[in-house]
């Protein structure tokens, strides 16, 4: 077995994890407060290609939205919540979603598998969805998780 070429693929995938975890993080600073609906609509279309080109641990959990032309669909309705919750129509999942009259979005987004709760606040309730989303995508990407569990708990259509 050749030692060098394993740990040349380990410093490959650990590289490919940070430029995703990287992307993933600037996304979700710029979708705190999108400017109007076409807008939200582009965030929600980009996660969903970050989902794509995500780390197999996560690719494990989500792929049956990259290939979901349900989203797109929706997406170009502005069904913006509708096309968000799609991105989990087959992992088991809890959230909540809180607003105040005057203020932004409130989701927490609760996966099996992870310890942790994971919660981010939008001016767009959909984002805010998609944020917590994005942010247990993080965590899942490194490792701290069982995502064979997941998998496995997936609901199946």
């Amino acid at each position: 077995m050749d030692v060098t070429a394993n740990e040349d693929e380990q410093i490959s995938t650990d590289e490919h994890h940070e430029k995703w975890r990287q992307k993933v993080e600037a996304w979700l600073a710029v979708c705190a407060d999108p400017s109007g609906p076409e807008d939200a609509s582009d965030h929600l279309r980009y996660f969903k290609t970050l989902l794509a080109s995500s780390p197999p641990s996560v690719a494990k959990v989500f792929h049956s939205t990259q290939t979901d032309r349900r989203i797109d669909s929706l997406l170009l309705q502005n069904a913006l919540e509708s096309a968000a919750a799609q991105l989990l129509a087959e992992v088991p999942h809890g959230f909540m979603i809180s607003r105040p009259v005057a203020g932004p979005a409130i989701c927490t987004i609760v996966l099996p598998g992870l310890s942790d709760e994971f919660t981010y606040e939008s001016s767009n309730e959909a984002l805010a969805f998609v944020g917590a989303l994005a942010k247990a995508t993080i965590k899942l990407a490194h490792g701290e998780n069982r995502p064979a569990e997941l998998a496995k708990k997936q609901v199946r259509h």
